[in-house]
């Protein structure tokens, strides 16, 4: 109930059709792999702070964790361009 009510008032989604079930699923997935990843003790860097200073071609968690930024950057920015996009629609209908 809560997500519905949240990604309705964000994204103006209608959540009681499947259309959007994709996308949801997929929040929910990158909600899922953020908390893995915030656990105290998941990446050995932690424990040896000199190695966030090697190259990203040398540590897999720094090559991970920038193509999760990647793929959730472009997702949430697809999200807020269809908001941006339905809300010229909108206003070129009520001016025309």
């Amino acid at each position: 109930m809560a997500i519905s009510s949240i990604l309705s008032s964000l994204y103006d989604w209608d959540l009681t059709t499947d259309a959007n079930a994709p996308a949801v699923k997929r929040i929910f997935d990158v909600t899922r792999k953020l908390a893995n990843a915030a656990l105290p003790g998941t990446h050995l860097v932690e424990f040896l702070p000199a190695l966030n200073y090697l190259p990203e071609w040398l540590t897999t968690w720094k090559k991970d964790a920038r193509s999760w930024y990647d793929r959730e950057t472009a997702m949430f920015t697809n999200f807020n361009d269809g908001v941006a996009e339905r809300k010229v629609r909108l206003w070129i209908f009520i001016w025309f």
